[in-house]
């Protein structure tokens, strides 16, 4: 995972710390690779499908929107 840019979760105003590394209720736009093709819905377009979870060791500790996807 990459982290993009980061957001103000009250405001959503573009926050200019810089860190790898988001806390409980943080905000960001990230980029995620995955080590094998998985096939997902933009949120504009499908938002039932357009969401994601993501789990360590079973326990979720993300989740949000797809808002764009790039090929490989």
């Amino acid at each position: 995972i990459t982290i993009l840019e980061k957001f103000d979760p009250a405001t959503m105003e573009r926050k200019t710390d810089e860190g790898d590394r988001l806390e409980i209720g943080e905000v960001a736009r990230v980029t995620v690779r995955t080590e094998r093709p998985i096939v997902v819905d933009d949120f504009a377009y499908i938002p039932e499908t357009g969401r994601f979870i993501l789990e360590k060791e079973g326990i979720p500790v993300a989740g949000g929107i797809i808002i764009g996807k790039a090929s490989s």
